[in-house]
């Protein structure tokens, strides 16, 4: 463990300040995408309040569409929760992944007639496939880290109403790093149990804001808070309440991000 810690701190220590290097991908059009060269925070930003599609994404050949039906193209903006973390990631990591090397079921165990539900570790899939081949770590309780490579969706992290889980992990985000999080509950949906049901982006900003980026259907576009104030937290905690017998959890994924040209 303490092996991967000092290998994504080296890579993170190596990155230089952000240079100006626009290098787009096919991106739809009327939409303002950023470049390589931008801070996190700002690359995030440039899809602050676009709006929620159930299902919507951004294709590596810059088209809005949907995860499940890629035959389907709109002309106007959407994305859902793992649409804009795609999205999103693409920029920061420098990387134009395709939404089905996204959506690979790592373990084998999801999709139709799948014991414990068609998607229920969609979320964690997404965030540990977005991340692969690169300088990453699970964020663990208690200081530690491991190597996401080592466990599947049963793995669901730090309680997210509990306030020693902010205690610790705030001061553990980091400059120069991207934060992936999956969503879990527990559920009583027809098939399932457990269920990765949202993701999201923390990136820290240039003053030293902790910005959480996410969409769901209940805000309706994207939308970001830092998690650093107070209000940003009580609003995270105000939307992800846990419910009886449905506790929420988040699993952290740390990845480096790569340096400037």
């Amino acid at each position: 463990m303490r092996l991967l810690s000092l290998i994504l701190l080296l890579c993170c220590a190596a990155t230089p300040a952000h240079a100006k290097s626009p290098r787009p991908f096919p991106a739809p059009a009327g939409f303002a995408q950023p470049d390589f060269g931008q801070a996190p925070a700002d690359i995030l930003g440039a899809f602050l309040n676009l709006p929620y599609r159930e299902d919507g994404t951004i294709d590596e050949k810059g088209r809005w569409t949907l995860f499940a039906d890629p035959s389907k193209e709109f002309r106007s903006p959407g994305l859902n929760c793992s649409g804009f973390a795609l999205a999103g990631s693409r920029y920061i990591l420098r990387e134009n992944f395709s939404p089905p090397t996204a959506m690979r079921d790592r373990a084998g165990d999801s999709g139709p007639g799948a014991a414990m539900g068609e998607d229920w570790d969609f979320g964690w899939d997404l965030i540990c496939n977005i991340s692969e081949g690169r300088a990453r770590a699970l964020l663990t309780p208690g200081g530690g880290t491991a190597d996401p490579a080592g466990y599947d969706g049963r793995y669901r992290g730090w309680e997210l109403n509990s306030d020693k889980t902010w205690e610790e992990l705030l001061p553990r985000f980091k400059p120069g790093r991207l934060y992936l999080l999956s969503f879990s509950k527990e559920t009583k949906l027809p098939g399932y149990t457990l269920l990765h049901y949202h993701v999201g982006i923390i990136v820290k900003g240039p003053k030293g804001e902790t910005f959480f980026f996410q969409t769901s259907s209940d805000g309706g576009k994207v939308n970001r808070r830092d998690l650093s104030t107070a209000k940003g937290m009580a609003s995270l905690h105000r939307d992800f309440a846990d419910r009886p017998g449905s506790k929420k959890m988040i699993a952290v994924l740390e990845v480096a991000i790569p340096a400037s040209d």
